[in-house]
């Protein structure tokens, strides 16, 4: 091969899974970059289908960053999606504090728009985490955990993944940090 590399192979991957369908991503051209959807073949008989990154040089061929096990439903939302094909939704969110002692005032925006003047209603809910990490006392990690259970599932395991980490950057052992976090609250009818 020599210049640019304007074909998508047919197969690809160390097994040489055939390319069933391709997108370009991005306008490079040193290496110019596809998605693409694959047959892994009988090795998953229910979910046959990936999407991998394709590196095309005129010499060399690369695939990485694969997302494996999907149906063709699956694959090909995954393809849309890593592509860039589906606009995402733009939220903004704007507070606006007054002091002393008033309520927030919170203006939402999508795309560009008043939540109130395309979209439905929606509800802002707002999670101050401190992450106050030059703390040497570490029930702030015990606090920062407690009623988490109002947020989504994916807002609780953001937090939980990031005090977790610091807990174990620490030596923390937060079962038992949480055991005496809640005995000190009981103690102190805090």
């Amino acid at each position: 091969m020599t210049g640019i590399p304007t074909t998508i192979p047919a197969r690809v991957g160390v097994d040489g899974w055939p390319v069933l369908s391709a997108v370009r991503y991005g306008t490079g051209t040193h290496p110019v970059e596809y998605i693409a959807v694959v047959d892994c073949g009988e090795g998953t008989p229910t979910h046959p289908y990936a999407t991998v990154h394709l590196y095309l040089w005129p010499d060399k061929m690369k695939t990485s960053d694969g997302q494996y096990n999907l149906t063709w439903q699956q694959a090909r939302a995954s393809l849309a999606e890593r592509a860039g094909l589906i606009p995402a939704p733009r939220a903004e969110v704007l507070v606006f504090a007054r002091e002393p002692y008033a309520e927030d005032d919170t203006v939402v925006f999508i795309d560009g728009q008043p939540a109130d003047a395309h979209h439905p209603a929606v509800v802002v809910t707002t999670r101050v985490v401190y992450l106050d990490v030059h703390d040497e006392q570490d029930w702030w990690m015990a606090a920062a955990l407690r009623n988490v259970s109002d947020l989504s599932p994916a807002a609780q395991q953001r937090i939980t993944d990031e005090i977790t980490g610091i807990a174990a950057e620490r030596g923390v052992d937060l079962g038992k940090l949480a055991q005496e976090y809640h005995q000190l609250r009981q103690e102190y009818a805090i």
